[in-house]
């Protein structure tokens, strides 16, 4: 339930004046109240949330809303072998890495018709920077390459490992990210 591994639970660390507390969050237990409540009150200033704690809380409940989805037919072309095996690889080695796909059809395409596929795996720069963790992304892109391949239906034209420096806002409008195993971690040092 650390670093969004749950989509219903969300635990991390707050570090306080008596030192680092649990909190734990439930997409289900929310509420709404008005925000001239909070108008007059302070911020509990023995408490401090740090900038990755609060960017994993709000990309973990903007998830909810803004999930990619990818066609039943592309998904129902990858074998539950191949999902598990793709699955393993990005627990070992996925601390780094975000998955972005340009599909060459986002609607359900019959049997005979293949999805051709170009990969790219985005990670931080500083992750291009350390060999072991460079390393560790280049064996997610080698595996999906080699596992996506092996469905029938699916035609990996590329796959490639850019920093997120690399990666460009056009590369984003021009790809979908494929977090469909967005619950095994979000990078950090939590």
């Amino acid at each position: 339930m650390f670093r969004g591994r749950n989509s219903r639970k969300l635990q991390f660390f707050v570090e306080g004046s008596a030192g680092p507390r649990l909190y734990e969050i439930n997409a289900h237990d929310r509420f709404r109240m008005d925000r001239r409540v909070l108008e007059n009150q302070e911020p509990d200033r023995s408490i401090k949330l740090t900038a990755r704690t609060i960017a994993t809380i709000a990309a973990w409940f903007a998830k909810r809303y803004k999930r990619s989805s990818f066609p039943t037919a592309f998904n129902g072309r990858i074998p539950q072998k191949i999902w598990k095996k793709i699955k393993n690889v990005l627990k070992q080695n996925g601390d780094d890495v975000r998955i972005f796909m340009a599909l060459n059809s986002l609607v359900e395409l019959p049997p005979g018709q293949p999805y051709r596929v170009i990969v790219t795996v985005v990670v931080p720069q500083d992750a291009i920077d350390n060999d072991l963790r460079e390393q560790r992304a280049l064996a997610v892109v080698a595996a999906l390459e080699t596992h996506l391949s092996q469905c029938e239906g699916i035609d990996v034209i590329d796959a490639v490992l850019r920093s997120e420096r690399e990666f460009t806002l056009e590369d984003v409008h021009n790809t979908i990210e494929w977090d469909t195993f967005d619950y095994l971690s979000v990078p950090g040092d939590e």
